[in-house]
C-alpha cells in the first residue's frame, strides 16, 4: 500500500494530465471552428475551360474540410471525456484519504500547473 506522499505524487501526475487534457481539448475545439469557417470556393472560382469546372476542386475541399472537422471535434469529445475519468479518481482518492489530500494540495502549491 502507497504511503499518501507517493499516492499524492501520482495523483499530482494525474492532476497535471487532467489539465493537460483539457487544455488541448480546448485548442481543438477552437481549432475545429477555425477549420468550419473557412470558405475558399471564392478563391477557386475560375473559368470552366481550366478544368475541373467553375469551382474547381472546392468540393475534395469541403469533403476534406468536414472530415479535418469530424476528426477535430471527435478529438476534443474524447480528450474533454478523459479528463473528467481523471478528475473523478483524484476526487475518489481525496474523498477518502484526508491526508493523501492534504499532501496532494501541497504538492499543487509546490509545483502549479501553469499553461
Amino acid at each position: 500500500m502507497p504511503t499518501p506522499e507517493e499516492l499524492a505524487v501520482d495523483l499530482h501526475d494525474l492532476w497535471f494530465a487532467e489539465q493537460t487534457l483539457d487544455l488541448i481539448a480546448s485548442s481543438h475545439f477552437n481549432a475545429s471552428l477555425t477549420v468550419a469557417l473557412t470558405e475558399a470556393s471564392y478563391a477557386l472560382t475560375r473559368p470552366a475551360s481550366i478544368g475541373l469546372g467553375a469551382t474547381g476542386f472546392n468540393d475534395a475541399f469541403e469533403a476534406l474540410k468536414g472530415q479535418i472537422n469530424d476528426v477535430l471535434n471527435t478529438n476534443h469529445t474524447n480528450l474533454k471525456d478523459s479528463a473528467a475519468a481523471m478528475r473523478l479518481c483524484i476526487a475518489d482518492f481525496t474523498a477518502t484519504d484526508d491526508a493523501v489530500k492534504q499532501e496532494l494540495n501541497k504538492r499543487k502549491q509546490e509545483i502549479p500547473y501553469d499553461e
